[in-house]
C-alpha cells in the first residue's frame, strides 16, 4: 500500500476489531487477564486468520491459536514476550511498526511480512498484517492489535507465476522463431529479437507499425494483410508459407497465425509464430533435383548426352555454372561438359577449360586436388589465393573475373573404384553453398558415375556383340557352301545305299544319323545367315497374298513322311486363311516350330497344329506334350543364343538361334509370337498374323 492509502487508513477508528469486542472485552481486559483471555479465545478460536494483542510494552497480551500455530509456538509461550523473543527474524520489520502505531495512534494496514517460524526452519511463511491502536483499559491505557492473514500459498503462486513469466520471456527473447502480436489495425504490438536476425531491423522499430509502414514489398504486405484479416474475421488459426528476400539470398518461412480472444469472445489480437524453413525447403529441392537427375541419367546410355542434360538441370537451379571433366584410365582428359546460365559466358568457360585441362599437376586447382585425393573440395567463399591462381594461369581472357565464383564445390565421379572425372558447381554468391549442398553434390556425382560406368559397360558389350555377330556371319558364309555340298552328297549317297542295300541295318542307321546331323548343321548355318541378314537389314523378304493354312498343311505332310515315332495332327477350318506373307520365310518359321515340338517330345507322342481365324488375325498354334519350358526361362526364350535350362539335361543339341529367327521373321510380317508352357507338360507356340 502506498503512503496515500496508509494515510487514508490511518484516519479511521483507532481500532479495527469489532465494536462489541472493543467495548466488552478490551476496555476491561488489562487487569483481568483470565476473563479477557477466555472471552478472546471464544471469539477468535476458530477464525481463519491470526489475531494478537500487544500491551504498552509491546509484549504479547493475547494470541489466538491460528496465529500461534502460524508462528510455530504454543499460545502460552507468546504471552509476556516481545516479537524479538518470539520471532527474531521479523522483529526488525514489525517492532518499528508496532512502536509507530502505539506512538501515533494511527493504523498501518496490509504490510507483507515474511519469515521462518521456529518450528519450521528453512520454510518461508508469508502474511499480510494490519496493525491498529486499541485501548486495553478504561483508564486509556493503549496497546496494539494485529490482524494477520496468511498469504504463503498466494505468494508461492505469485513467485511461481513470476518465475514462469521470466522463463517465458527468456524463451521468447531467445527463440529462433519470430514471435509477434498484431492488433486489429495490423500493427505490431510485440516482436521478439529474432526478427532482427531475419530482417536487420530492431524489434523495437516494429512496435506500433504495420508491415506497409516498415517498407516491406507490396506483395508481402498484401499477402500478410489478407491472412491476418482472415484470422480476425473468422477466429480460425491459419498456417501460411512465404519467401522473403535477404542480403544472403531468398529465405523461406512458415507462419502460424493464432487468434487471441477478448472476454466477449471477439478476436482482440493475432499471435504469429514464424519459423525459417529455408533448410527444409532446400533439402526438399535437393531431393527433387536428385530424383529428376536420376530420371535423366537413366533415359539414355549415351553418357555425353546424359551428362549434358544433368548439367542443364543443375544450372540455374543450384549453380551459375556446372562443369563435368571426364578423364580416361591414364588420367588424361577424355570429355568435357559445360553449362552456364549465360550463353556467352558458357562459351568463354568452355574455352578456358580447354586451355587449362584437368590435371593433378596444378597444385592450386580444386579440380587437381580432387583428382589427387579423390575427395570433395568445398570452398564456401573463394579466397584471394585461388583468385590469383586463375588469373595467373589464364592471362589471355579479359573477362575472367566475371567467371570466378563466390562459392564452389568440386566432387569426384567414382564408380567401382574408378575415377571417371570431376563434377564442379559454382555460384557467384559467396557463402551460398552449405555442407548439405556438398552431400547433395556427392550423391549426384555418385549417380552420374554409375551412369557413366553403365554406359561404358553397355558400349563394351555392344562392341563385343557386334564382334561376335560379325564373326558368326563370316563363319556362316564360309560354311554355307561346303555344308550345302556336304548335305547334297550325303542325301544322294543315302538314297543310293538304301536303293542298292549295300549296308547292313546297323551301318545304314549310322549313316542315316550322319545325314540328319549334316541337315542340322545346314539348318543352323542358314539360321545364322538369316539372323545376320536381319540385323544388317538385307534379308530377302517377298510378301504376297497366300493361304497360310495351305502352307502349313503341305509342310505337315512333308514332315510326317520323315517321322517314325511321332504323329502330327492338324485342325483347320474349311475356309482359306489369307494373309500377305513370304512363303519361303513362313515355311522356315513353321518348320522350326514343328521340328522343335517333335525334338522335345517323347517317342510315340503327338504334336497338334491348330489353325483358326480370330478377328483381324490368323492364329497358328503348335502344341507338344514334351519337357516344357521352366517358368523362369519363358521371358528369354526368344533371345538369341538362349536355351532353356532343362534342355541341357536332355542331351539334345542346339545353339539358340531358331526361335530368335522365328520372332524376327514374324515381326517382319507385322505379327507376333507367344508361348505358354508348363515344365514337364509341354508347350504351345502361337503365331498371330494379320489377316486379309
Amino acid at each position: 500500500m502506498d503512503d496515500k492509502q496508509q494515510r487514508a487508513s490511518a484516519g479511521k477508528s483507532r481500532t479495527s476489531v469489532p465494536q462489541e469486542v472493543q467495548g466488552a472485552t478490551i476496555r476491561q481486559a488489562a487487569f483481568q487477564p483470565n476473563d479477557r483471555a477466555a472471552l478472546l479465545a471464544a471469539v477468535f478460536a476458530d477464525a481463519p486468520l491470526g489475531f494478537a494483542l500487544f500491551d504498552q510494552d509491546l509484549r504479547y497480551a493475547y494470541i489466538n491459536t491460528f496465529l500461534a500455530d502460524l508462528n510455530g509456538l504454543p499460545p502460552e509461550e507468546h504471552l509476556g514476550r516481545s516479537i524479538a523473543e518470539v520471532l527474531p527474524g521479523v522483529a526488525p520489520l514489525v517492532e518499528p511498526i508496532l512502536k509507530q502505531v502505539l506512538e501515533t495512534g494511527k493504523a498501518v494496514i496490509n504490510v507483507e511480512v515474511s519469515g521462518e517460524p521456529a518450528s519450521l526452519p528453512g520454510r518461508q511463511r508469508h502474511v499480510l498484517a494490519s496493525y491498529y491502536p486499541v485501548e486495553l483499559h478504561e483508564s486509556g491505557q493503549c496497546g496494539v492489535g494485529a490482524v494477520i492473514v496468511e498469504i504463503t500459498r498466494q505468494k508461492e503462486l505469485e513467485q511461481e507465476l513470476s518465475r514462469r513469466e521470466r522463463e517465458l520471456k527468456r524463451i521468447v527473447e531467445n527463440a529462433p522463431d519470430i514471435i509477434a502480436r498484431f492488433d486489429r489495425n495490423m500493427r505490431h504490438l510485440f516482436v521478439n529479437p529474432a526478427v532482427q536476425r531475419a530482417t536487420g531491423i530492431s524489434s523495437q522499430d516494429f512496435i506500433g507499425k504495420s508491415n506497409a509502414e516498415l517498407g516491406v514489398s507490396p506483395e508481402i504486405y498484401r499477402f500478410w494483410h489478407t491472412h491476418l484479416n482472415q484470422v480476425f474475421e473468422t477466429g480460425q488459426e491459419v498456417t501460411i508459407e512465404f519467401d522473403f528476400p535477404t542480403p544472403t539470398g531468398t529465405r523461406y518461412y512458415e507462419s502460424h497465425l493464432v487468434p487471441e480472444l477478448a472476454r466477449d469472445g471477439t478476436v482482440e489480437s493475432v499471435l504469429s509464430m514464424t519459423r525459417d524453413i529455408t533448410d527444409l525447403k532446400r533439402a526438399q529441392e535437393r531431393m527433387r533435383f536428385l530424383a529428376e537427375a536420376s530420371v535423366l541419367l537413366s533415359t539414355s546410355l549415351d553418357y555425353s548426352t546424359t551428362l549434358d542434360n544433368v548439367a542443364r538441370l543443375v544450372v540455374p537451379n543450384l549453380a551459375d555454372f556446372c562443369v563435368v571433366d571426364l578423364i580416361d584410365t591414364e588420367g588424361m582428359p577424355s570429355g568435357l561438359v559445360v553449362a552456364h546460365r549465360d550463353p556467352v559466358k558458357e562459351e568463354l568457360l568452355r574455352q578456358i577449360r580447354q586451355q587449362m585441362p584437368v590435371s593433378p599437376d596444378y597444385p592450386g586447382s580444386p579440380i587437381g586436388q580432387v583428382i589427387r585425393t579423390r575427395r570433395p573440395v568445398y570452398i564456401p567463399e573463394i579466397p584471394e589465393s585461388l583468385f590469383r591462381f586463375y588469373t595467373e594461369h589464364l592471362t589471355r581472357f579479359d573477362d575472367l573475373g566475371s567467371l570466378i565464383p563466390g562459392s564452389l564445390i568440386a566432387v569426384p565421379l567414382i564408380s567401382r573404384d574408378r575415377l571417371w572425372g570431376v563434377l564442379t558447381l559454382g555460384i557467384s554468391m559467396p557463402g551460398f553453398y552449405t555442407p548439405e549442398d556438398v552431400s547433395m553434390a556427392e550423391e549426384l556425382a555418385r549417380r552420374a558415375a554409375i551412369a557413366i560406368d553403365n554406359a561404358s559397360l553397355y558400349r563394351d558389350a555392344c562392341q563385343a556383340i557386334q564382334l561376335r555377330d560379325h564373326f558368326l556371319s563370316v563363319v556362316a558364309h564360309e560354311l554355307k557352301t561346303p555344308v550345302t555340298a556336304l548335305l547334297g552328297y550325303a542325301q544322294l549317297l543315302q538314297r543310293r545305299l538304301k536303293r542298292e542295300q549295300l549296308l547292313n541295318p546297323r551301318d545304314q542307321q549310322a549313316f542315316d544319323r550322319l545325314a540328319e546331323q549334316v541337315a542340322r548343321l545346314h539348318d543352323m548355318t542358314n539360321g545364322l545367315l538369316d539372323l545376320s541378314r536381319i540385323q544388317a537389314g538385307t534379308l530377302t523378304f517377298d510378301p504376297r497374298p497366300l493361304d497360310v493354312g495351305e502352307v502349313v498343311r503341305r509342310l505337315v505332310e512333308e514332315l510326317q513322311l520323315t517321322l517314325e515315332h511321332h504323329r502330327i495332327d492338324i485342325s483347320d477350318p474349311d475356309e482359306p486363311l489369307l494373309i500377305e506373307g513370304d512363303e519361303v520365310r513362313l515355311r522356315q518359321v513353321f518348320s522350326n516350330l514343328l521340328q522343335n515340338a517333335v525334338k522335345y517330345s517323347p517317342q510315340h507322342s503327338e504334336v497338334t497344329v491348330e489353325l483358326a481365324r480370330h478377328g483381324k488375325y490368323v492364329s497358328i498354334a503348335v502344341r507338344d506334350y514334351g519337357i516344357g519350358i521352366p517358368a523362369e526361362d519363358l521371358q528369354n526364350i526368344f533371345t538369341l543364343f538362349y536355351r532353356a535350362s532343362n534342355t541341357k539335361r536332355t542331351g539334345l543339341g542346339g545353339i539358340g538361334v531358331g526361335l530368335a529367327v522365328v520372332k524376327e521373321v514374324i515381326a517382319l510380317h507385322g505379327g507376333s509370337v507367344e508361348v505358354e508352357s508348363t515344365e514337364g507338360a509341354g508347350s504351345t507356340f502361337r503365331v498371330l498374323l494379320p489377316a486379309l
